[in-house]
């Protein structure tokens, strides 16, 4: 026969009944009188921020300046976040590789098929490089390496596939 769970008690507020972990914590909760957690966040919000106090915290933004060698950190971060290679010196960046005369000329070529490669649609067309840019530089711009996906479908492709 099974033992009924003595670790709980009713919020004082709304009557749930919480469980505790140990005797001591169910013990100083009985003493406080302690809420649930939902009774205990309602009606919390953060205090309304005055015009001056959220200018003086975009001019602490704007002023803040990384070291060198802080930013060689942030960015190695980054890289490793998104297991990329970091370009090689001279190498063009992702983003110089996007928004060139060719990145440019790639996306106008597979855009223009005029359709989502999977459900039709006509609507919002973007191109979707099928060998991610970052580990395949070389294919940035083959309009093989590229097929036309509708906005919802080029979510979609991203967050069941990942970076391939």
């Amino acid at each position: 026969m099974r033992r009924k769970d003595t670790r709980a008690k009713n919020c004082p507020s709304c009557g749930k009944e919480q469980a505790y972990s140990s005797a001591s914590s169910l013990t100083r909760a009985i003493r406080k009188n302690r809420k649930c957690v939902s009774c205990c966040q309602k009606g919390r919000k953060r205090p309304a921020r005055s015009k001056e106090h959220k200018a003086k915290l975009s001019a602490v933004a704007k002023d803040r300046q990384f070291s060198e060698e802080t930013r060689a950190k942030l960015s190695t971060a980054q890289h490793k976040r998104w297991e990329t290679k970091p370009p090689e010196p001279g190498q063009e960046t992702i983003k110089q590789l996007r928004y060139s005369s060719e990145g440019k000329a790639w996306i106008r070529a597979v855009i223009s098929t005029g359709f989502c490669a999977y459900c039709g649609s006509t609507e919002s067309l973007e191109a979707h490089h099928i060998l991610s840019i970052s580990k395949h530089r070389a294919w940035a711009h083959f309009e093989n390496n590229g097929i036309a996906l509708c906005k919802p479908c080029h979510k979609q492709e991203h967050k069941l596939n990942g970076i391939i």
